[in-house]
Order: structure tokens, then C-alpha cells, then sequence
């Protein structure tokens, strides 16, 4: 995890993650779409950001 300059967090997320399997090709690269756990990911982590916001 890197935190950024302005504000924020950097996370950096293994290759078993960001691989879309269905494509062969990295998730989010030239024109590849994103791996389905990519965006369970992030969705996963908005909610949980979400939730603690609401604290």
C-alpha cells in the first residue's frame, strides 16, 4: 500500500488478482475488461469504506 501525495491510498494488487482469465490478458489493459474478482474487489472495499463512514 502506498499513500499518495494528495490524499488517499495506492493499493497494489497481486497478479492472481488482476488476471482476467476469460481475456488471457491483464484486467483494465489496452482494451481488456476487467476481471469479475477485480471488481468484486473494489466493490467489496467500497462497502466496507461506505460502512465505516457511516460510524
Amino acid at each position: 500500500m502506498n499513500l499518495p501525495s494528495g490524499a488517499g491510498v495506492q493499493l497494489e494488487l497481486p497478479p492472481t488478482i488482476r488476471w482476467n482469465k476469460q481475456a488471457r490478458n491483464w484486467s483494465d489493459h489496452d482494451g481488456t475488461p476487467r476481471a469479475p474478482q477485480v471488481s468484486t474487489l473494489i466493490d467489496t472495499l467500497a462497502r466496507a469504506i461506505d460502512a465505516r463512514a457511516d460510524r
